[in-house]
């Protein structure tokens, strides 16, 4: 028998440590994440139970700039 590897063989041992590079990134981000989250147990948590101090001083959609408003607007600095 032939012990000289395949194309097959040499792709499927890249892609295999490939993925098993990937994972282990995937897997550490979620050690950190639950490391992160350790203190909390109810997370995940629905973004509606969240206080409004919980999330800071984000504007609400009705008082935020619509996207097209503030690209065509030029800033008071400019001169015409």
């Amino acid at each position: 028998m032939d012990s000289t590897p395949t194309a097959f063989d040499k792709a499927h041992t890249g892609l295999w440590t490939s993925l098993q590079k990937h994972l282990a990134t995937v897997y550490a981000a979620e050690a950190a994440y639950r490391q992160a989250v350790a203190f909390a147990p109810g997370v995940p948590f629905a973004a509606a139970d969240a206080t409004a101090d919980q999330l800071g001083s984000t504007p609400t959609a009705s008082s935020a700039t619509p996207c097209g408003t503030f690209l065509r607007t030029k800033p008071r600095s400019w001169t015409s």
